[in-house]
């Protein structure tokens, strides 16, 4: 519920290789039926999907993946927030990320774990005297090079093709659009020529001369 609109960012990732990240809301909001609509169409307009999560994967999360796989894009699964979990129960998590049924949705290499926005932990300050000090709360980098790493080793293996995929997914899209259109004049005119015949036919009963 932290994302209220859909937010682009972009993303100079060096040489010719420049990149929108689109910022969506969840899908399986509670009461969010409407962002997480917009949030599949955004989604679907996409060339790589990052499916963000910040713990065990739950029941509608597999089934929110699975919704998105028929859209046929890479998708990563983004295990974020580690910093707030023990190293111990963060191991337990991604073990249990592995386990068979997720691995029938995403196999284990599409598996990112990041910390975008880690928790600020507290330093203390030791002033030159050696007599004053005082304590502030520092944020850590964010944890993300794991993640740009495997986005940009997407983009050179399989860049061109994501590209061709969407180009065709596009015109595909327009022809059905164009086409349901003729298709509706089509039948609009065929009514009224039915109209028109039950007229005359009726005209006829009524007055045979």
């Amino acid at each position: 519920g932290t994302t209220k609109d859909v937010a682009v960012y972009a993303w100079d990732a060096g040489g010719k290789i420049q990149l929108q990240l689109i910022d969506t809301q969840g899908i399986d909001e509670i009461g969010g039926e409407i962002r997480g609509e917009l949030a599949l169409e955004s989604a679907k307009q996409a060339d790589l999907i990052l499916f963000v999560i910040a713990g065990d994967m739950t029941r509608l999360e597999q089934e929110a993946i699975a919704g998105l796989q028929k859209f046929y894009k890479p998708i990563l699964l983004i295990f974020n927030k580690t910093d707030l979990y023990p190293e111990c129960d963060r191991d337990a998590i991604h073990s249990a990320l592995q386990n068979i049924e997720v691995q029938k949705l995403i196999s284990p290499q599409e598996i990112v774990l990041t910390s975008a926005e880690p928790k600020p932990f507290k330093v203390k300050l030791q002033f030159a005297d050696g007599q004053d000090s005082r304590e502030v709360w520092e944020p850590p980098k964010p944890d993300v090079q794991s993640l740009k790493e495997r986005i940009l080793d997407l983009l050179n293996t399989e860049g061109k093709e994501l590209l061709a995929v969407n180009t065709l997914r596009s015109l595909l899209e327009t022809q059905e659009t164009v086409t349901q259109r003729h298709v509706q004049k089509l039948q609009a005119s065929t009514k009224i020529a039915a109209l028109v015949f039950i007229s005359e036919a009726i005209g006829m009963l009524l007055s045979p001369l």
